[in-house]
């Protein structure tokens, strides 16, 4: 296999041809220019999703200046050609509406008697595709990372004939479909959490035996902020400062120049576990510690059921302890007392993002100090009612995860496809 051969398995032996040779034209895009308004729109790097094209990130190009500017049409394929993170992201184009592209963006117009762009994009996407762009096809480094458009010229790619290329491009079309029907009932789940919090923190929902209340009494403005739509307190509730009924820990780094205080049986909560706090409840981390780790230093071990919340870099990723652990300087804990129930902090505390947001501060990494949660002032229901307003927000909690699992598996699914259609290890009728 050379070097300029996309290393795909090619199971039935398709021919192979260069990306030149079953397209018109593999060409970067132009600098655009930008007016307030204009029936001619920019195609940049965010237009280019994983979920295909999406015209809201176009922005208005002056009509008057189109001489020499780039023009798409339906079945090219568009090529993210600059920046790390973003370069080698790809998608068909398929607006009718008016663009030109712009000089971060490559278009690949395929032949339309020998190739169609969903079977070079699906190339492209593929693991096969990402692993031979980025070892063969990318020059610079860091955030200046360029796609050599020549490069990709001479890539050698399997091509069946194209009326199985069409078929296979439905079949993958069809995962997509399903693929983006779950993420819009998860968008939509999302929103009605979303309004169901809102709902309950601030009172406009209340829990009582079968019916609701919303008798309210004034408000001052919080100490730090106001949580949106906030300006009254419903009657039986209290702003109160947290600290008078949750006792409040700062979490601790043990020296790691003494190998003796790490890998003990303690687990130790940090900003690695970032992935890990999207989750309600935490019972095993990336590190571990020692008691020695714990006696020689200011840690302190935080019981189960305490919330910690990350105070800094990752600001408001917020979790509960499931287990005796100890935690980095990057959090805040609240170990609660009686008259707070943790499950109704944790959603209240994710609720207050925009909050976070306002009080954070920092240059170089955006921190929320401690003073912050030492004065900090919340809202508490009675007791029974924080309990089933967490329960509320468990319940959504769990119908989204419901709707994520069903789309993680369709995303495997629709992998394992395009494995075996894009090798030809499955092969495909291409009959009406």
């Amino acid at each position: 296999m050379s070097e300029n051969e996309l290393p795909i398995p090619n199971y039935p032996e398709w021919p192979r041809s260069s990306v030149a040779e079953i397209s018109e034209f593999v060409v970067r895009g132009t600098a655009p220019v930008y007016v307030e308004s204009s029936d001619i729109l920019a195609i940049g790097q965010r237009c280019v999703t994983d979920a295909g094209f999406d015209r809201r990130y176009a922005r208005p190009h002056d009509r008057r200046r189109m001489q020499g500017a780039l023009v798409p049409r339906p079945d090219d394929v568009l090529v993210n050609s600059t920046g790390t993170g973003t370069i080698g992201r790809s998608c068909v184009f398929n607006c009718p509406d008016r663009f030109i592209v712009d000089g971060h963006v490559t278009i690949v117009r395929p032949r339309e008697d020998l190739a169609d762009g969903r079977w070079i994009e699906a190339l492209i996407r593929s693991y096969w595709g990402q692993t031979f762009l980025e070892g063969q096809c990318y020059s610079g480094s860091t955030n200046q990372v360029e796609l050599s458009t020549s490069r990709l010229r001479t890539t050698l790619v399997p091509l069946p004939a194209l009326p199985e290329q069409r078929r296979i491009a439905e079949i993958l079309d069809t995962a997509d479909a399903l693929i983006r029907s779950t993420g819009l009932l998860i968008a939509k789940q999302e929103a009605l959490k979303a309004q169901l919090a809102s709902d309950l923190f601030t009172g406009q929902k209340r829990f009582s035996g079968k019916t609701e209340s919303v008798a309210c009494q004034p408000v001052d403005k919080w100490l730090y902020g106001r949580l949106p739509g906030v300006d009254t307190i419903p009657f039986g509730w209290r702003l109160i400062r947290l600290v008078e009924c949750a006792k409040l820990e700062s979490g601790h780094t043990p020296s790691r120049n003494v190998p003796s205080y790490w890998n003990g049986n303690i687990p130790w909560l940090s900003l690695h576990d970032t992935p890990s706090l999207s989750r309600h409840v935490i019972r095993d981390t990336r590190y571990s510690i020692t008691m020695d780790g714990i006696n020689n230093s200011s840690a302190r071990l935080l019981p189960a059921g305490t919330v910690a919340f990350s105070r800094t870099a990752t600001v408001g990723k917020c979790v509960i302890l499931g287990r005796v652990m100890a935690t980095s300087q990057d959090f805040a804990c609240y170990v609660c007392g009686p008259q707070v129930v943790n499950r109704y902090l944790l959603h209240l505390f994710r609720y207050m993002q925009n909050v976070w947001r306002s009080l954070a501060g920092g240059s170089t990494h955006q921190t929320v100090y401690m003073p912050v949660f030492e004065n900090l002032q919340v809202l508490l229901p009675p007791v029974a009612e924080q309990a089933r307003i967490a329960d509320a927000l468990d319940a959504a909690d769990l119908a989204l995860d419901s709707l994520r699992l069903v789309e993680v598996k369709q995303r495997a699914l629709k992998q394992g496809l395009a494995d075996d259609l894009l090798t030809g290890r499955v092969r495909v009728g291409t009959s009406g």
